[in-house]
């Protein structure tokens, strides 16, 4: 198993260095885009970790503080891939306990996320980090 260290994501060139993993995730977007989206998300509160090995980026996970009625004070996972290059290595269970660590620091009730529901294998990893599946997520398109 390779090292890898945990980092802050939080220059533009780090940024742009993550662009590669992220897009295994979000395809739907182009490296400009990203970049538009993730420097507005940032302004609002989302942050970003990430797992570092050789300087790449092998894995990413962004999330944010929040307070709701249903769950209370939680960090909102957003975001979370590892690289194919780098799966099975466990950096997505070490940035949950990151996730998980940084939850406990700010004094939150819980972390919370969506996932789509075809991807088994992050299903497995959310369970095996003693995650519950607990709501099912809905969603309308605004039509301009």
């Amino acid at each position: 198993m390779k090292n890898f260290s945990i980092i802050n994501v939080e220059t533009e060139d780090e940024l742009k260095k993550c662009w590669e993993v992220v897009k295994i995730l979000r395809p739907n977007f182009n490296k400009e885009k990203y970049l538009r989206y993730i420097n507005e998300m940032r302004r609002e509160g989302y942050q970003i970790i990430a797992a570092l090995i050789n300087n790449e980026i092998a894995g990413y996970a962004g999330f944010r503080s929040m307070t709701t009625l249903h769950s209370g004070r939680i960090l909102y996972l957003d975001d979370l891939v590892t690289s194919p290059k780098y799966r099975k290595m466990g950096i997505g269970t070490k940035l949950l306990q990151q996730i998980n660590a940084l939850a406990k620091e700010k004094n939150k009730e819980a972390i919370t996320l969506d996932s789509s529901i075809d991807l088994t294998s992050a299903h497995r990893l959310y369970l095996n980090n003693h995650y519950a599946i607990v709501a099912l997520h809905f969603k309308t398109a605004i039509k301009a």
